[in-house]
């Protein structure tokens, strides 16, 4: 009888933990830090949220006091059950995909739903950005080709769309329809058919505005959405600064244009491109998408939510095209083999006081754990994180939060660890990543990226074995979008300040531009 107990006993204990390790393979591991993170919370005498410092707060956003955060949630095919969990907003239904805004505390009833596969959190996404034409040659192509009865949309952040560049030689405006995001809706406004957030503005009101008055709130404040919008559709007949109309004119100098100002979280950069994509349809014209941003985050091989569900959105008609990233000059990536037994360091400084990700990819049937040596403090922790565990922490040097619950993922069947660092980040003498091969059955390769903040990990320009491979940003590293990269097509410029030529002599003419990123992807 103590023999069927104890056998029991282990069959319901290796049962927990294999619902355990499927539990947590659905779940992104920044998902799960900010979990941990808000359940150690003393809620009764804090008021800030203990992720607050995190990468990833910039994505968070406060509802009725509690956290929410926008996702996306790979399902089945299944999607109907979702809407039924506490909280969740459904904005975009790609396929088996949403894009959603969930309450933190709704995450782990999700989970528990068989028909979810996976759920990633929203990334945050930064900008990327006479003679290209020619360079190009797409200036021979213009003469049959100007983008008429094309339709293009430009997802960054936002437009001037009292330009005249975006106007027909009548005065009418190009701008079929405006989406912005970071806008809440007052009297008179609303979000699009579909959607849960942001102001839609339609051609009616735009030329209204334009012709009778400030109706219409929305601005292009940085300009980075106005400057691309110009490349892809812009007329030129507003050419400025002493230079005749016309010297500078667009790729698609009469297309039709869709802008949406976006948040960059990339759940919102998805819910822009599927509404430019509507919108093309509702107008019976093709439509090419234009995404001069992207994520240094995940594992550069096309599988994240992000890029599958934009290739998702892609077809006959249906272009997207993205900024391959501004990252070849910045060493963020190192990849090396292991054996079992072996031990590895590898060093990396981190910003004074700003928070990062560290993410390591290594082979599913591989056992690799970490620890972290930490400047001033030693060795963190002291037994290392194997597969499948978490550990967080807090110390002089900033918190340390490392998690490596997802094995495998879903989405690409590799194994992850992540490795936050938040609050007093101080780089120290440098911080050492110690790995060791714990169970290696395949080649024992791992990668690991710095993604967080790239230009900010000047330092790992010196220490060997960092690296610019694999640097191609998401979503531009997607099977399905077109990537475009950067090169020369000059090397002197007019200031117009001092009304002098500034010649750099380094650049060689069609020559890939040194900080534009590579590959493999």
């Amino acid at each position: 009888m103590k023999k069927f107990l104890a056998f029991t006993i282990l069959f319901f204990l290796i049962l927990l933990n294999l619902l355990s390790f499927c539990e947590g393979s659905k779940l992104d591991p920044l998902i799960n830090i900010m979990l941990i993170k808000e359940k150690k919370r003393d809620k009764t005498t804090s008021t800030a949220y203990a992720f607050s410092s995190s990468p990833l707060s910039t994505s968070v956003k406060i509802i009725n006091n509690a956290p929410s955060i926008n996702v996306f949630i790979k399902t089945n095919g299944d999607v109907g059950k979702l809407s039924n969990i506490k909280g969740v907003k459904i904005n975009s239904i790609i396929k088996n995909t949403v894009t959603a805004l969930v309450p933190l505390s709704s995450i782990e009833s999700l989970v528990e739903l068989q028909n979810v596969i996976y759920i990633e959190a929203s990334r945050k996404c930064e900008l990327f950005l006479d003679k290209s034409l020619i360079s190009a040659n797409i200036k021979p192509i213009k003469k049959s080709y100007n983008g008429r009865g094309v339709l293009i949309g430009i997802v960054d952040t936002g437009i001037d769309f009292t330009h005249n560049d975006f106007r027909n030689s009548d005065g009418t405006t190009r701008v079929k329809f405006l989406w912005d995001h970071n806008l809440t809706p007052i009297i008179g406004e609303r979000s699009p058919t579909g959607f849960s957030y942001g102001v839609e503005y339609t051609e009616g009101q735009i030329m209204s505005d334009i012709y009778g008055g400030s109706t219409i709130r929305h601005m292009d404040f940085n300009g980075h959405g106005t400057h691309v919008a110009g490349i892809s559709g812009g007329d030129g007949s507003a050419t400025g600064n002493n230079q005749p109309p016309f010297t500078y004119v667009g790729i698609g100098s009469e297309a039709n244009l869709i802008c949406v100002s976006t948040t960059f979280d990339d759940t919102s950069i998805v819910d822009g491109v599927k509404y430019v994509m509507e919108k093309a349809n509702s107008l019976g014209m093709p439509a090419v998408v234009n995404l001069s941003l992207g994520t240094y985050e995940g594992p550069h091989d096309g599988t994240t939510l992000l890029e599958t569900t934009l290739d998702d959105l892609t077809g006959p008609g249906k272009i997207i095209v993205a900024a391959s990233g501004n990252a070849g000059e910045v060493p963020y990536h190192y990849t090396r083999t292991i054996q079992t037994g072996v031990t590895q360091d590898v060093i990396f400084y981190p910003r004074l006081n700003t928070p990062c990700f560290v993410e390591i990819l290594y082979q599913n049937n591989d056992a690799i754990s970490v620890q972290l040596q930490v400047p001033g403090i030693g060795i963190v922790p002291s037994s290392p994180v194997q597969s499948g565990g978490t550990f967080l922490t807090s110390t002089a040097f900033g918190d340390i939060d490392i998690d490596a619950t997802a094995n495998p993922s879903p989405l690409n069947g590799l194994k992850k660890i992540l490795i936050s660092l938040s609050g007093t980040v101080n780089p120290g003498a440098g911080w050492l990543i110690r790995l060791k091969g714990e169970n290696i059955v395949t080649s024992g390769r791992y990668d690991i990226w710095v993604p967080w903040a790239p230009f900010g990990y000047v330092t790992t320009r010196e220490i060997e074995g960092w690296d610019t491979d694999m640097s191609i940003a998401a979503p531009a590293s997607s099977k399905k979008l077109i990537s475009t990269g950067s090169y020369y097509t000059k090397n002197y410029w007019r200031d117009w300040f001092d009304d002098i030529d500034i010649i750099i002599n380094p650049f060689k003419l069609e020559d890939v531009s040194s900080f534009s990123s590579g590959g493999p992807t």
